[in-house]
């Protein structure tokens, strides 16, 4: 992992924290345990962080533009967007 691939990683990883605390699942596991074991499931950096992050917009008051403002690239934050819930939507 070169030092920018990391850094992206540890920026997903830091906002998808931040977006998810205090949030549990319906067994009453800390939410974060989800996407890190979706991102464990993926193989890139851009994947890792697209996956750490694929909650974010629908469970948390971040948008699009503000991980885009963090410094994440515009391909992870569309792979989100894409991977987003939207509401009314059904599953």
């Amino acid at each position: 992992m070169n030092k920018s691939e990391q850094s992206m990683f540890e920026l997903a990883l830091s906002i998808a924290k931040k977006a998810h605390e205090g949030q549990y699942d319906k067994a009453g596991v800390v939410y974060i345990k989800h996407p890190l074991f979706v991102a464990s499931l993926v193989d890139t950096q851009e994947e890792k962080a697209v996956a750490l992050l694929h909650d974010v917009l629908e469970d948390s008051p971040y948008t699009a533009e503000e991980l885009i403002l963090a410094g994440l690239p515009e391909t992870v934050v569309t792979a989100v967007q894409v991977l987003t819930k939207k509401k009314g939507q059904d599953y």
